[in-house]
């Protein structure tokens, strides 16, 4: 799974995160620019994972880094699990995504009643 404390451990420390995945969920995406901020990459490409990883021109790896540590909240802070702050941001996400997820959930209902009734 993609989402775990290793990406985390990744851009803490100041490394670009180099997502290798098909369907990539990213946390925290309401406080992150992730095509700012990771390389993407889908499951095929892993046989040729190196030579594309050494095709991204110098700016552009430094953009991505610049991204992780730059401004007033660097991402690199973001994403550190250690503090309290992140956790509150998770959680508030998540609590975020249910409510929007339950609100789809009660107008699919709703609509579903008012086809019944007719």
């Amino acid at each position: 799974h993609t989402n775990n404390v290793r990406l985390s451990d990744v851009m803490v420390h100041g490394c670009i995160p180099v997502i290798v995945s098909d369907d990539f969920h990213p946390p925290m995406e309401n406080h992150i620019s992730w095509e700012e901020t990771a390389v993407f990459m889908r499951t095929s490409d892993i046989p040729r994972l190196l030579p594309l990883l050494r095709m991204i021109p110098d700016d552009r790896r430094q953009r991505y880094l610049d991204q992780l540590t730059a401004g007033a909240v660097p991402i690199a802070w973001v994403m550190d699990y250690s503090g309290s702050e992140f956790w509150v941001r998770v959680f508030g996400e998540a609590v975020l995504q249910m409510r929007a997820a339950k609100e789809a959930m009660r107008s699919e209902w709703l609509r579903a009643a008012s086809r019944l009734k007719q």
